[in-house]
């Protein structure tokens, strides 16, 4: 014998476990400190998605917005950290806060800038249905908080659904309206294919006129609307200041004889934020809407 001692059968047994549980471990242990934490503070830098994270019951998570958040009321309480798409960086340095969120950045690169600073940044686009679903999706994970999200985002289609479904039965034996939504008038102005704004009037039971326009604002000319005979007009200026009486609108060149003007079938009463933000209220735009066109219709029948 060389001196040496051998382990015997039941440590040399010991010793395998061993070598296999403390590779388990490590792996575990990655796995599990790895895990991203739920985000705790959050900063919104766009209406829309500040609107989502109050209606949705998350606020209590929200510690600042930009300087264009202005509702619901109690969002104009909340401390100001830049403005829409444009984030005042040196402030949320000092804040700290878990996850930034927009739909967009006017400078891409900050959103580079914040994530150096140990800030979380998303950018949650707003700009459809899809899209807004997907960012209440996108901010119950960050919050760790799937179920809340989920169960919004099922109440939400069935209000959604239920609009459809009102609008299918109504217009089942009518001929849709075509509908000009006038967002600014010099230029003329109005939502094209992409617009979330176009899918709103289709939910409500029209059919945009500028829905085959390519720019998702799209400028156009007052001979086009002439052209496009819609049967419906909806005012949604952005500033009510400079929207125009809807009893001039035939003072236009041409426009007298416009099927919407000929039956008064005009409307500046839906509020703008309901048509031009989308979020939570987008639903009540939709319902809005849908019974300005039927009320129209039916004024029409009667005539």
């Amino acid at each position: 014998m060389d001196g040496r001692t051998f382990p015997s059968a039941c440590q040399r047994q010991q010793l395998i476990v061993m070598r296999t549980l403390i590779p388990l471990f490590f792996i575990f242990a990655t796995l599990f400190t790895s895990h991203a934490e739920p985000a705790r503070k959050i900063v919104s830098l766009a209406p829309s998605l500040t609107e989502l994270i109050f209606d949705i019951g998350w606020n209590d998570r929200l510690i600042a917005r930009s300087d264009a958040d202005d509702y619901p009321p109690e969002a104009k309480r909340l401390p100001v950290a830049g403005s829409f798409g444009r984030p005042n960086v040196e402030w949320l340095i000092h804040a700290k806060p878990d996850l930034v969120v927009s739909t967009d950045l006017e400078r891409p690169g900050l959103a580079n800038t914040l994530r150096k600073a140990g800030i979380e940044y998303q950018r949650l686009p707003c700009n459809s249905w899809t899209q807004m679903i997907e960012a209440v999706r996108t901010l119950g994970t960050a919050l760790n908080d799937e179920q809340t999200a989920n169960d919004w985002i099922a109440r939400a289609q069935t209000r959604r659904d239920s609009v459809a479904k009102r609008a299918s039965e109504f217009w089942a034996e009518r001929t849709r309206p075509r509908v000009y939504v006038e967002l600014w008038a010099d230029p003329l102005t109005t939502p094209g294919r992409d617009s979330f704004l176009t899918d709103l009037v289709s939910l409500a039971g029209g059919e945009s006129i500028g829905a085959e326009l390519s720019d998702p604002y799209a400028h156009i000319s007052a001979e086009w609307v002439i052209h496009e005979k819609p049967d419906a007009i909806v005012l949604a200026y952005m500033l009510t200041s400079v929207r125009p009486d809807p009893a001039t609108l035939a003072q236009r060149p041409g426009w007298k004889a416009i099927p919407a003007i000929e039956n008064s079938a005009i409307t500046a009463d839906i509020p703008t934020d309901w048509l031009l933000r989308p979020g939570p209220r987008w639903l009540n735009g939709a319902e809005a809407l849908a019974e300005f066109l039927r009320e129209s219709a039916s004024h029409k029948t009667e005539q």
